[in-house]
């Protein structure tokens, strides 16, 4: 079977693609032995998944990448690291920004982007989506200076609460499926996603 090659990974989500279909698979570790916790079906970008991510592609990443955290406008029940997402919250996806590829409030001082996805309003206005997991792709979604500009932006794993269809390059299940997911992970336990 495939496994993680961070050796401090002890639990992990097999993504496993055909076109913009998936099949997520979590797995954790438990005396050394990798038991499966639950399986989900979701959905990739519409143009399918690429080794060579870049901006507006359409495309989701493959290979493996940490879950450094998860973020919505509700505390969800889950040990993995939190960040709340108020009205003014956005994603820098200017790729001439030195926060490219960063969560960040819109009326930050030292704001420097002229492109930023609206986080409450494309994805939790109106109950859309209940919680997204950053995939670090590309930088840990935080962090200033860690992200390649231009080699992805906003890429999450989301709970949608309604009909799933291909996206933009997120990875999106079910609601149901997200709030289930959230229970187990723990970023103690370094979880990451194999995308393939």
């Amino acid at each position: 079977p495939i496994v993680p090659e961070n050796i401090y990974c002890e639990q992990f989500i097999l993504a496993e693609t055909k076109d913009t279909y998936a099949t997520l698979t979590l797995y954790q570790k438990e005396n050394g032995v990798w038991v499966k916790k639950l399986t989900a079906d979701g959905r990739v970008g519409k143009n399918g998944i690429t080794e060579d991510k870049h901006e507006g592609d359409g495309c989701t990443p493959a290979g493996e990448f940490d879950l450094t955290f998860c973020c919505g406008v509700t505390y969800p029940d889950t040990n993995l690291d939190f960040e709340y997402i108020y009205m003014n919250s956005v994603w820098v996806d200017d790729v001439n920004s030195s926060y490219y590829n960063t969560l960040q409030l819109s009326d930050y001082y030292y704001q420097d982007w002229d492109s930023a996805e609206p986080m409450y309003d494309s994805y939790f206005k109106n109950n859309r989506h209940n919680y997204c997991i950053n995939i670090a792709a590309n930088g840990d979604g935080i962090t200033s200076y860690d992200a390649i500009p231009g080699a992805g932006s906003v890429i999450t794993l989301c709970g949608k609460n309604d009909t799933l269809t291909a996206t933009q390059g997120c990875i999106d299940i079910s609601g149901e499926d997200m709030i289930a997911l959230l229970h187990y992970l723990d970023s103690s336990m370094s979880p990451s996603i194999i995308i393939y």
